[in-house]
């Protein structure tokens, strides 16, 4: 088309718009752009020799403005569901907030369908996505058999150590009730002490 070969020398000659006083101080050099609001600015007037503001002029034309480079039309792919919009005149944006499972159901599909996609290769990200499921799965076994291990261990310990622990813990209830007595009479010697300085 000839309006994308426009679009692409239009975007080549517009200039980079930076924020009043950028050139001056470092902390706006990165900011994003705004405009001038002074009261005599001379960027805002437009005077010669002062970089430029953003116009209407810098706009690409009408008929390409929202296409992408290839001369497709953008749709973004939030859910499975998206995919009934696709035609041949679209390209797919898949979003970055879906998931492992959905984006690989997705890009099984999309193979099938033949659709193009502007942010990733689909073959390449269902090798790789093939291959990390097949780790995670053989790390989940794993992780299930050492779960079991330790499970069957524990029982073995607890079918051997009942009588033991049932013992202690009658020795420790008995120390407890003998410090609590102990701090009692603590207390009573205290009380009678200060009524005999009464």
């Amino acid at each position: 088309m000839r309006e994308l070969v426009l679009r692409r020398k239009l975007k080549r000659a517009k200039p980079v718009f930076k924020r009043h006083e950028a050139n001056k101080r470092k902390r706006l050099n990165d900011s994003p752009y705004r405009k001038p609001k002074g009261y005599t600015s001379a960027k805002k007037r437009n005077m010669r020799g002062r970089v430029k503001i953003p116009a209407q002029g810098y706009q690409s034309p009408i008929a390409v403005r929202s296409l992408h480079p290839s001369g497709l039309n953008i749709l973004n792919v939030n859910s499975l569901k998206d995919l009934e919009l696709v035609t041949k005149d679209s390209i797919i944006v898949i979003s970055s907030r879906m998931g492992l499972k959905k984006k690989y159901e997705l890009a099984k599909k999309l193979v099938d369908k033949k659709v193009r996609v502007a942010n990733f290769d689909i073959v390449k990200f269902i090798k790789d996505s093939d291959e990390l499921m097949k780790k995670r799965g053989l790390n989940r076994a794993e992780l299930l058999k050492s779960r079991d291990k330790k499970s069957k261990i524990v029982k073995k310990e607890d079918s051997k150590g009942t009588k033991k622990e049932s013992k202690d813990l009658e020795v420790r209830e008995g120390s407890k009730k003998s410090v609590y007595k102990k701090q009692k009479s603590i207390k009573g010697a205290e009380k009678e002490v200060v009524k005999g300085l009464k």
